[in-house]
Formats: C-alpha cells, sequence, structure tokens
C-alpha cells in the first residue's frame, strides 16, 4: 500500500488528490440527474474519472483511457483497493488501483452515462470510458480535458501526467536509495525499468519543480 500511494508525498501531488476527491460530490451529483447530461457534462465526468485513476496511480496516459470493460471487470480485491491490469502499456502489464469510493462513482459512470454513449468497438475491446463520439481519449494532457479539469477544482500548479510520473520516479529514487528492491518494485507498477527510470525520469527532474 505504501508503494501505491507514495507519489502524495509530493507536495503538488498531495495537493492535486485532496482537490479532486473533494470535487467527486459533485460529480457524484451530476451523475445522479434524472436529464439527460450536456456533451460537456459527459466528457466533465469522464475527464474527472480518467484523471482519477492516472494521478492516483501515476500511470501514463494509456494505461488508463486504453483500459477495456473487460479488464476493470476482471480485477480483484487487494486489502482495500480494487486492482487490475490492462495489457495496453507500452512494456507488457500495467497494474491500476481503484480505491473504493473511487470504484463506486466508476460504477454509476458505467450506469448512467457510458450507457448512452454508442460504441462500436469489438466484444472485448470496447475502453471503459469513451469521449462522446464512443471512442477512447486520445490525448489527456490537453486543454479540453486534464489542463481543464485542475483549473476547475482549483490546482496552483497545472502540469501534464510525464511531469508527475518525473517527480514520483525522482522521489522514490530518493526515498529507497538504500533498498533497490522497494525501488524496482515502484519502477514495476510505474511500467518502466531501472534503467529507463535513471535515463529518462530520475536525472531529468527535480522534485522540487513541483513542490
Amino acid at each position: 500500500q505504501q508503494i501505491l500511494t507514495e507519489h502524495a508525498s509530493v507536495p503538488a501531488m498531495r495537493e492535486t488528490v485532496e482537490k479532486l476527491k473533494n470535487y467527486s460530490p459533485t460529480v457524484n451529483e451530476l451523475m445522479s440527474k434524472e436529464e439527460h447530461l450536456t456533451s460537456e457534462e459527459k466528457n466533465n465526468i469522464t475527464t474527472y474519472l480518467l484523471s482519477r485513476v492516472a494521478i492516483e496511480n501515476a500511470s501514463r496516459p494509456s494505461h488508463v483511457t486504453n483500459l477495456t470493460m473487460a479488464e476493470y471487470h476482471s480485477g480483484e480485491e487487494i486489502e482495500d483497493n480494487y486492482v487490475c491490469t490492462t495489457l495496453y502499456a507500452k512494456n507488457g502489464i500495467a497494474p491500476l488501483s481503484f480505491s473504493q469510493e473511487l470504484r463506486r462513482l466508476i460504477h454509476k459512470y458505467i450506469r448512467n452515462v457510458r450507457v448512452h454513449i454508442s460504441n462500436s468497438s469489438p466484444a472485448g475491446k470496447a475502453p471503459l470510458f469513451l469521449n462522446n463520439a464512443g471512442n477512447r481519449i486520445r490525448n489527456l494532457s490537453s486543454e479540453r480535458h486534464l489542463y481543464k479539469l485542475l483549473k476547475l477544482v482549483g490546482v496552483a500548479h497545472i502540469f501534464n501526467l510525464t511531469q508527475m510520473r518525473k517527480a514520483v520516479t525522482t522521489l522514490a529514487a530518493r526515498q529507497f536509495r538504500n533498498n533497490p528492491g522497494q525501488r524496482s518494485l515502484l519502477n514495476n507498477y510505474l511500467a518502466h525499468t531501472n534503467e529507463v527510470a535513471e535515463m529518462y525520469y530520475e536525472a531529468a527532474t527535480r522534485t522540487s519543480e513541483y513542490h
């Protein structure tokens, strides 16, 4: 569990997670509307859920946007979280963890929002999260999605998901300097090797940039 939440000790990440969680009742209420949701409302809901999963897992955007309905429903309970894996990751299989609160929101999204969006993907390949055209979202770190959401919930420092992953990896390298096994475990969870972490994540970033 420490590995899954390590990035929360990066101050900017902790602020973001807290503000997004505080916005959860607003999203829950929006998904409870009896009248049809507007295109903008559906986009905001989908963006919120995608961003929560990506940020809380410090994952690549593609790990979340490519996650299929079948993969999501094939997960299992581990301690207090629900964990599934996606095969559409850059380096093979990537795990994704969901708190019970986030899982309830996603189930409500499936029942109340996603069901009204047409999707033509083959059986077993349909993305869990759909844009209004029924396709997967291809650019989560954008003004239409993540940046708009961060501004909406009042995050002071707007960042993209690559910057977040660099900050998390750099912090982990410092904290696990004398524990290579723990460090490797976290890098595996982030779906990159120790070598890639050292070359492209740790050396390129100072965690102070995101404080």
